[in-house]
């Protein structure tokens, strides 16, 4: 068997290749990112009835990979482009949303990275951003995007987070309706983020990591790129998935070698 795990900062996702099948498991990061990843890496164990010991290889990848046990760590963005090119065959670009970061990663047929441009400084065009948000609404994420309307948006000029939240609650006193609010706020993350992914100059894209879970999100930004973004069951564990493919890459370049202590 074959293990990648993605430590991100909102969620751990882990991809376990058992011969010719793959599971995944997904658990929250909380506060103790080590303990958890551990978790979520028994829970695919129990999956398949084995044990540790029958895993040969294991790869870390996200923003916590030093925290686990693995064979190897790798950037995110080296596992996300080599496990997009593998979900998604023919694409040429990636938009990874996460909790803390954006990237638009520009990839070849092999899943290689050609170039990137990234947004890790600052909390617009993320995940958290868009969860701020949906927390001032008093709004499951789900239910925040489900409610966007996207056609009569409210414009939302700040992408700081102070000040956007602020803004939001300016047009809430106005009377402006919440679905319209709710789809200026995913408008002005689609702006952010393909500001990012226009300099990387793909033509057909996948949209991955956790922001793929909400559809007014990839609409917003099919709407700013002009161009549809394909996304699948699995898109939120490209990253895991990516980790996987190397640690099998990796085990057949090296050795057998067990995992380290989990």
């Amino acid at each position: 068997m074959y293990l990648g795990i993605d430590i991100g900062s909102t969620y751990i996702k882990a991809a376990l290749l058992d011969e010719s099948e793959v599971l995944y498991e997904k658990i929250e990061t909380g506060w103790n990112p080590k303990s958890n990843a551990k978790e979520a890496v028994q829970k695919l164990l129990q999956k398949v009835g084995k044990s540790e010991d029958r895993i040969r290889y294991s790869v870390s990848t996200g923003y916590g990979r030093n925290l686990f046990s693995s064979d190897d760590q790798v950037t995110e963005i080296t596992c996300h482009a080599l496990g997009s090119a593998h979900l998604f065959p023919k694409i040429d670009f990636i938009i990874d949303v996460g909790g803390q970061d954006c990237k638009a990663v520009k990839i070849n047929q092999d899943g290689r990275v050609l170039d990137f441009a990234m947004n890790d400084k600052c909390a617009a065009g993320t995940g958290k951003f868009l969860q701020i948000m949906a927390e001032r609404m008093k709004l499951d994420m789900h239910h925040f995007s489900a409610l966007a309307n996207l056609e009569r948006p409210a414009k939302i000029s700040n992408m700081c987070t102070v000040f956007a939240e602020t803004e939001v609650i300016g047009l809430i006193a106005e009377g402006e309706s919440e679905e319209n609010i709710i789809g200026g706020i995913f408008l002005s993350v689609a702006r952010r983020i393909s500001s990012l992914a226009l300099k990387i100059k793909g033509s057909q894209g996948a949209l991955v990591g956790g922001g793929s879970n909400f559809s007014a999100l990839k609409v917003a930004l099919e709407r700013e790129l002009g161009t549809n973004l394909q996304t699948n069951q699995y898109s939120e564990f490209t990253g895991a998935v990516g980790a996987m493919l190397l640690a099998k890459k990796l085990e057949e370049k090296h050795g057998t070698q067990s995992i380290k202590t989990i």
